[in-house]
């Protein structure tokens, strides 16, 4: 008997040197999941939705504590205003792309969809996460890791 067991999930960090984690106060009024960019504000203490005119992105780290919020479908668990977010800004984490990761390594651009905190590697309409780049394609979660530097 074979058994389906899932490699990763959203958010979910893999263990990388430099790290960089920050716990940081969600200031704006919208929901937040694993796994999603959000902008570091430009004190860098508090995070909010993803914006193009941003001082900085991370992504938030999975943690089964914190959220008091769910998704508007009521399937998820999420982060809303006033929540603190795990947010990485330095190491390699899993994410759900907005397409299909094929290239990998330190030429594979990542880039900002900031209408929806979601990344991919397409440049037109969205904004470059500078120093970052995809680490591994898409697997058949439909899960990449981001290596963000």
């Amino acid at each position: 008997m074979q058994h389906e067991t899932r490699m990763a999930i959203a958010g979910l960090r893999l263990k990388s040197t430099p790290e960089d984690v920050r716990s940081l106060p969600l200031t704006e009024n919208v929901t937040v999941i694993d796994g999603e960019t959000v902008s570091v504000l430009a004190t860098g203490e508090t995070c909010g939705k993803a914006a193009a005119n941003a001082t900085g992105f991370g992504v938030v780290v999975f943690q089964h504590i914190g959220k008091s919020g769910r998704t508007a479908d009521g399937k998820a668990e999420a982060y809303i205003q006033h929540d603190t977010l795990p947010v990485m800004t330095q190491g390699r984490v899993w994410v759900k792309p907005n397409e299909t990761i094929t290239a990998r390594g330190p030429a594979a651009k990542v880039y900002v969809n900031v209408a929806d905190g979601t990344l991919g590697q397409t440049a037109e309409g969205n904004t470059e996460l500078v120093g970052a780049y995809w680490d591994v394609p898409t697997n058949s979660d439909q899960l990449a890791v981001v290596h963000l530097g």
